[in-house]
């Protein structure tokens, strides 16, 4: 929807997916990287809530090129939580904890507002109206549409954006696990190229070399929770 509003061209017709898509944005990655301030909180290091990361602060959280490739994109990063892995009791084991967090939030929102949804269709109130018809509807119409685009997009955001961290290359979560799980020699040289396996990471990000494996998962984990709900909530449909 907010593809096919680029896609045109009309400024009009992108405004109000972008107004509404800002703030599921925000939310999805606040909590993403509150989630590794907390567990690293947690796990002994302070880091991140003496910077001023352990908050619901949008502000503190943003990076202005993930937040526009979130948007635009839908998919992207924040401004990654400080850790000082020396603060922990079990440095390989709490990395990969505060490496998961953020990803299991965002798995964990998605899946608490479908909830959500299928609860209020029980009680017939629709939230689903994604039909054309809104587009060209009523004023009331045109709003229930955005408010129902509004929670499928949150669904949907943060399931890519749990989906994307979880890949196994630097800067992303998925690569603080794998050098977690490596013998500490096959660790030590992944740290060591880090910053020319970044390098071409962005390249084929920006080029568009994983766009159709993220969302190849992406809709997997969306088509297993649709399938859940459908099997739990089909009694009382």
């Amino acid at each position: 929807m907010l593809l096919r509003a680029i896609q045109s061209g009309n400024l009009m017709e992108m405004l109000p997916y972008i107004l509404v898509s800002l703030p599921c944005v925000l939310i999805a990655s606040t909590i993403h990287e509150l989630s590794h301030a907390y567990v690293a909180y947690k796990l002994g290091d302070p880091t991140a809530r003496n910077l001023g990361r352990l908050t619901l602060n949008p502000a503190k959280h943003i990076d202005p090129i993930g937040l526009a490739l979130l948007i635009f994109v839908g998919f992207g990063w924040a401004k990654p939580v400080p850790i000082i892995t020396r603060n922990f009791k079990k440095p390989r084991r709490d990395i990969s904890l505060v490496s998961i967090a953020g990803p299991l939030s965002n798995f964990l929102m998605a899946f608490i507002i479908m909830l959500i949804l299928y609860i209020l269709g029980i009680f017939h109130i629709n939230m689903f109206v994604l039909s054309e018809y809104g587009i060209t509807g009523s004023f009331t119409d045109k709003l229930l549409y955005l408010f129902s685009y509004m929670f499928i997009y949150l669904i949907k955001i943060n399931i890519v954006l749990g989906v994307f961290n979880l890949f196994p290359i630097p800067p992303l979560d998925g690569s603080k696990l794998l050098i977690s799980a490596l013998p500490q020699k096959a660790a030590y040289y992944v740290v060591r190229y880090e910053r020319y396996i970044q390098i071409g990471f962005y390249i084929l990000l920006f080029m568009g070399g994983f766009s159709g494996i993220i969302w190849f998962f992406g809709d997997a984990v969306l088509s297993a929770y649709i399938s859940f709900f459908n099997l739990i909530f089909s009694p009382f449909m």
